[in-house]
């Protein structure tokens, strides 16, 4: 673990309701407080092995946001903040409809060739990004390869800021995703989870906030689409 030296409020933002989930929850809320993104596989079970092992939680906390990618992430988030300030006045407005970026950097040509990562559970599948997870998520979730229409208007999607789940959702509750019947173990409740998200009320509060579930409300697919485009600057 990294000891290095971290102001107070680090430690302070890490929230009292997080003490309450189990290991591999509170590692996930973690990664999406501290770096905006879900924990990958190696990550995920590195630190639920050191905690495991007595590391404590606040120390695992710690360690999490001294790395590189937590501080530029905490950065960025810093810019998104005074970006959106600046050029949104009248964020004050819940129900405003948040518009994606118009300040993208070109998209790069991608290719939909090749096999898609295996993936044996829902967590395998949302900890992958971009063309993997599309890739992944449409052998898991229709049985068949991507095609590059679909997964060129589903790239254009995560892009736009929508979150994994709700690809994951798509593709699954579709007639096609129907008739292909197969369920990822985890997915039932990774669908509950981020169906009580989509909230405006304590429970949805609590899933986004506690619980780290993504939400599609527009605020957040917001932040989340500038975040990425600020990664490809």
């Amino acid at each position: 673990m990294n000891q290095i030296n971290q102001p107070m409020d680090v430690l302070q933002a890490m929230e009292p309701g997080m003490l309450a989930l189990d290991d591999e929850a509170f590692v996930r809320q973690a990664y999406l407080r501290l770096l905006g993104r879900g924990a990958d596989v190696e990550g995920l079970n590195g630190y639920v092995q050191q905690l495991h092992q007595g590391v404590s939680r606040f120390e695992a906390y710690q360690a999490l946001a001294s790395s590189d990618e937590a501080r530029r992430y905490e950065s960025r988030r810093q810019q998104i903040r005074r970006s959106v300030v600046v050029s949104m006045p009248s964020l004050r407005s819940r129900t405003e409809l948040m518009p994606s970026p118009t300040w993208w950097p070109a998209p790069t040509v991608v290719s939909w060739d090749g096999p898609a990562p295996q993936v044996t559970n829902v967590n395998d599948l949302l900890g992958l990004d971009g063309v993997d997870f599309i890739k992944a998520a449409y052998v898991s979730l229709l049985g068949r390869a991507v095609d590059a229409e679909g997964g060129a208007n589903y790239l254009k999607r995560l892009r736009d800021g929508w979150s994994r789940m709700s690809i994951v959702k798509g593709l699954f509750t579709s007639d096609e995703g129907k008739a292909h019947g197969n369920a990822l173990p985890g997915l039932a409740k990774a669908l509950q989870r981020y169906n009580k998200a989509q909230r405006r009320s304590w429970g949805g509060w609590y899933h986004r906030s506690v619980l780290g579930v993504e939400s599609d409300l527009p605020m957040e697919r917001h932040l989340r689409a500038t975040h990425l485009a600020l990664r490809q600057v």
